[in-house]
């Protein structure tokens, strides 16, 4: 009888949605959501506050991600189509892609830092929403404070530009390639 109840709960439990506190942010994650009109984000929009080098640029990011107790880590790469197909290049564009490390805390935020396409350092947060859908929060205020030469400044209309960039799961970190880990990030 005990092995029933244990059985019907571990059911319950998955079927529910519960999502494991220590490795839910691990996996592919891409923002797919940028080409419908309702989300309220453009690419280009994205390219802009990620301090993209050319005038007409568009950005869609995919984190790969690791998740392990209170320790996330990972690369993020951007490409200029909404396919994967094309990724940006360090000398077009600025960006390429990024390592990232960070901290998951119990207030439901991934928190890391990571250098953008300007050469800026940024500070980042990435909310929890579901299994299968996360958002990164973006703000032109979220650069650090810090006196790297290679940090282009950004233009006055980003001065206070918020956005919210949704990124649906593509696949499970069992998934993930070598190549998806790897990163030659511009000028390292």
């Amino acid at each position: 009888m005990l092995r029933l109840r244990t059985g019907l709960l571990l059911v319950i439990l998955a079927l529910s949605g519960c999502h494991d506190p220590d490795r839910f942010l691990s996996g592919k994650w891409f923002t797919s959501e940028l080409a419908d009109t309702e989300s309220g984000t453009s690419a280009s929009e994205v390219a802009q506050i990620l301090g993209c080098q050319t005038d007409d640029c568009e950005l869609f990011v995919e984190m790969n991600l690791g998740h392990y107790g209170e320790d996330v880590v990972g690369v993020i790469r951007f490409y200029r189509d909404q396919n994967r197909v094309s990724p940006t290049t360090c000398d077009v564009e600025g960006c390429g892609c990024r390592s990232i490390r960070g901290v998951y805390r119990e207030d439901g935020m991934f928190r890391f830092n990571f250098v953008d396409c300007g050469g800026c350092l940024r500070t980042a947060e990435v909310e929890w929403e579901t299994d299968d859908r996360i958002v990164w929060q973006l703000s032109s205020d979220d650069r650090l404070n810090h006196t790297d030469s290679d940090c282009v400044p950004y233009t006055t209309e980003l001065d206070k530009l918020t956005i919210e960039l949704p990124l649906s799961k593509l696949g499970n970190e069992s998934q993930l390639t070598v190549a998806d880990k790897a990163c030659d990030e511009c000028g390292r």
